[in-house]
């Protein structure tokens, strides 16, 4: 048996509780039941947005008030 240090890593794989762990010394399967999962923290990037003609058919009309 080998204990790693405390690490994050890569899974990429699962079989039942076991998750296959790629680490700097390679591919490692590890107890998943022993160890804190968090999914990777993605930024993300909004594009600006972009004057478009409306069609005139969905134009709002002006309100008439009385």
């Amino acid at each position: 048996m080998t204990y790693l240090d405390p690490q994050t890593v890569q899974v990429s794989g699962r079989w039942g509780t076991w998750l296959l762990a790629s680490t700097p010394g390679g591919n490692w399967w590890i107890d998943g039941r022993k160890v804190e999962l968090s999914w990777p923290k993605e930024e993300t990037v909004q594009e600006p947005a972009e004057d478009v003609e409306v069609p005139v058919e969905v134009q709002n009309e002006p309100a008439i008030t009385p």
